[in-house]
């Protein structure tokens, strides 16, 4: 997806990155500000490996908020492209999708 990226996103989340990483490695800590995993907003958080064939070197979470901060400094033409790319893989609920059923589910003794 970063192909699809535009020159100005490219250089704005590099900044970010540059300004911002820091020399922990792991998931206890966000690798861009100082949150633990425990102190991670809604304990949402993402994991990523730097792996080189089959062999993972290196770890790294990010914050809920930090991957906030980078989703608001893309460019509107990399937010359209990867809005785009969401729609056409990830369609969504089913617009005939019922979370509770109108009817109840028959019990069995």
């Amino acid at each position: 997806m970063m192909n699809e990226a535009s020159d100005e996103s490219k250089a704005a989340l590099a900044r970010f990155q540059h300004d911002r990483l820091r020399d922990v490695s792991g998931f206890d800590e966000c690798s861009l500000c100082e949150r633990t995993m425990a102190e991670a907003r809604g304990d949402e958080y993402a994991l990523m490996a730097m792996c080189q064939g089959n062999d993972m070197f290196d770890s790294a979470m990010v914050c809920i908020d930090c991957m906030q901060e980078m989703a608001e400094i893309i460019s509107d033409e990399t937010r359209q492209s990867w809005n785009r790319f969401r729609e056409e893989n990830f369609p969504g609920v089913p617009a005939d999708f019922e979370p509770m059923p109108s009817r109840p589910a028959p019990m069995i003794f």
